[in-house]
């Protein structure tokens, strides 16, 4: 008889788990806007960053700087492998990779870099607008499709949701 271990303790199930990605990009929208422990909304202290459940202090404090996935007790548990691709194959000007990294890294740019990233020739139509937050999204959203007239909308209803433990 083989006895098959259980992993369901272990982190992510114990299954293997490959994460990618630039962890310097964005940062998560509002990690902490729910209790971890009760699921309740949380108050952020605008003082220290520090964001408590408003039902009990007992549930803990989460510091701003905890946002990010690799600060995570998870994180630490998965013992993941970690490589860090350091070849930038999609760009190949010095001085605009400078600036990339740059901002990647959320250093401050000079007069100089953002002169170079706001005065030059530039004609491009119909160009994704980048926006950070839903009020500047919404209406342009709202205008454009506004312009849209050679289809009809059509409306789905969709049922979602999941079973937290």
């Amino acid at each position: 008889m083989r006895v098959r271990e259980d992993k369901r303790q272990l982190p992510f199930g114990g299954i293997q788990v490959i994460v990618t990605g630039d962890f310097c990009q964005l940062a998560p929208v509002k990690p902490f806007q729910f209790c971890y422990v009760c699921g309740a909304p949380t108050k952020c202290n605008k003082s220290d960053g520090l964001h408590t459940c408003i039902k009990s202090r007992e549930h803990g404090t989460w510091a701003d700087e905890d946002k990010w996935a690799f600060r995570s007790n998870a994180w630490v548990e998965a013992n993941f492998a970690c490589f860090n691709l350091t070849d930038i194959h999609r760009q190949n000007d010095p001085t605009f990779i400078k600036i990339l990294q740059k901002c990647r890294l959320g250093i401050p740019f000079t007069e100089n870099d953002i002169d170079l990233l706001m005065n030059h020739d530039c004609e491009v139509e119909n160009a994704p607008q980048l926006l950070c937050t839903r009020e500047e999204v919404d209406p342009i959203n709202h205008a454009k499709f506004q312009e849209i007239t050679e289809y009809e909308p059509k409306r789905y209803t969709v049922l979602d949701g999941f079973k937290w433990n």
